[in-house]
């Protein structure tokens, strides 16, 4: 049975209307550091403020600093990663396409160092494969690899249902039925691309309000690797996963816990069964891919 509200984070504030009240993970109430004088180094002490401003403590502006070249770079590399991924979630580089630096350096307007890092952490988060002398890749993940993503997803997603359907309040229901929402839209409109971002946000979106985050962390990771499975495989089956998400909702609305576990562990195996894997000899060109893209840093 979902309660009211929870009072998982209570606000420790001097201001009389943040008392008692809940407090999103993560947020800090104006954290001040101050330096205790007549010590050779300072001693740094934090202070919680409630966000407050104090004459004792006035509050000078300061100027942001320019972004130096190390930081550039790293902007450069972000972008360069957020880009390609963003084209293969979209298909636009399908499965086993050649990703040469040269020519992403080009079409990027960044260095080949810049691309060999992005490609490195696409790498990481599994969506290029780098072949020793050959360069890197659109990653192909055989059925064995995906065999185990989705293996991990159950085992981890199996207790994240199962907490979630004991804690979970009205208010986390309704934010998941507005998620649904935006499913069935999407799936209307014919948008394939839209819907199966949807679909994996979904389960994201019950381990970040189950409130623990080092597993939603974990969790983002392997639905970022079911995504691209999913793009690069599977038919569009979009109507029955989000039944199925509606279901899990009923489930978990009527705190029905071992249930909803169950029931979450046949929808991925269901989500497993639709893919069907293959393998591209697909030649793209990167510099039309990415015309509109120069200069990403």
């Amino acid at each position: 049975m979902c309660f009211p509200e929870r009072r998982d984070f209570v606000c420790d504030s001097d201001d009389p209307d943040a008392q008692g009240e809940s407090c999103a993970p993560g947020l800090t109430f104006g954290v001040a550091k101050m330096h205790i004088k007549g010590s050779s180094g300072g001693i740094a002490v934090n202070s919680l403020m409630a966000g407050k401003k104090t004459s004792a403590q006035p509050v000078v502006a300061t100027a942001k600093p320019a972004p130096t070249g190390e930081t550039r770079i790293a902007a450069s590399r972000a972008a360069v990663v957020e880009i390609i991924r963003a084209a293969i979630l979209d298909g636009r580089l399908p499965a086993g396409v050649k990703l040469g630096e040269g020519d992403l350096a080009s079409a990027f307007s960044v260095t080949r160092n810049v691309v060999r890092e992005a490609l490195s952490e696409l790498k990481l988060l599994g969506f290029v494969s780098q072949v020793p002398n050959h360069g890197a890749y659109v990653s192909q993940p055989t059925p064995e690899e995906i065999n185990d993503v989705y293996g991990a997803r159950r085992i981890i997603e199996a207790g994240i249902f199962t907490e979630f359907a004991q804690n979970c309040t009205a208010r986390d229901i309704r934010t998941l039925r507005e998620h649904v929402k935006l499913q069935e839209d999407a799936n209307k409109r014919g948008d394939h691309h839209g819907l199966m971002r949807l679909l994996g946000e979904f389960h994201l979106l019950v381990a970040q309000l189950n409130g623990n985050a080092v597993l939603a962390e974990i969790l983002e990771r392997l639905i970022s690797r079911t995504g691209l499975i999913t793009v690069l495989y599977q038919e569009s089956h979009g109507q029955c996963a989000v039944d199925e998400h509606t279901k899990l909702i009923e489930l978990l609305a009527a705190g029905k816990s071992e249930e909803a576990a169950e029931f979450l562990q046949g929808h991925l195996q269901d989500n497993r069964s639709r893919l069907t894997p293959k393998r591209n000899n697909v030649q793209v060109n990167i510099s039309r891919i990415f015309a509109s893209k120069k200069n990403a840093d």
